[in-house]
């Protein structure tokens, strides 16, 4: 079974596609972890580019049927440039990201049909021009044993590649350990097979 993983990025990056009809189009994509990230990130933007007309972005943050997603034409014509962003940003398959595209009007109108040409290269060329990372998706799996135990609990450990998080020691050893989603069930069958059952899995 292979690890779970989502693809995201951990720093920014930008890319200026060459002038169309006199507008400049500037893409940038961006790190978020939540909506608090976001404000503050889309507000830098705008203070950077305060002389532009528009900046037109979408985000997505988490994964699956509890993604976050949002997107906004920023004064252009509706679903001319927020929603050709996003579809750019959701088929790169990268998540806890805003892309943004920032336009500076060249004094020709695109039309709704140049828009989302325009809109969909810029982010395109971001997208072409960004180096994406894959990170874990963990879950905490917290134990309790027995301090004779702790050489099994290691060896587990070792073999899931799992990795300690939070240890307390009393009359018992509380460990909190990180392991890949994907191996949730198998972690928690060896640790109960290695320690004869004298493991309890908190949670």
């Amino acid at each position: 079974m292979e690890k779970k993983t989502y693809k995201t990025i951990d720093k920014i990056f930008s890319y200026e596609i060459d002038k169309i009809k006199g507008s400049r189009f500037i893409g940038y994509i961006i790190p978020i972890l939540n909506e608090e990230e976001f404000k503050v990130e889309i507000n830098k933007i705008k203070k950077k580019f305060h002389d532009a007309r528009h900046h037109c972005y979408a985000y997505i943050l988490g994964e699956g049927d509890n993604a976050i997603i949002k997107y906004s034409d920023d004064g252009e014509p509706s679903k001319t440039a927020g929603a050709p962003i996003f579809n750019v940003l959701k088929g790169s398959e990268v998540t806890n990201a805003l892309l943004v595209v920032i336009r500076y009007f060249g004094g020709t109108k695109l039309g709704t049909g140049g828009l989302i040409k325009a809109y969909t290269l810029a982010s395109q060329a971001v997208i072409e021009n960004t180096d994406f990372i894959d990170i874990e998706i963990k879950k905490t799996v917290k134990i309790r044993f027995s301090y004779d135990l702790t050489k099994q609990i290691y060896h587990v450990m070792s073999n899931f590649d799992a990795k300690m998080i939070k240890e307390e020691y009393g009359n018992d050893v509380l460990f909190d350990i990180d392991v890949n989603i994907a191996f949730i069930d198998d972690f928690k069958a060896e640790l109960k097979e290695k320690t004869d059952g004298r493991c309890e899995i908190c949670h």
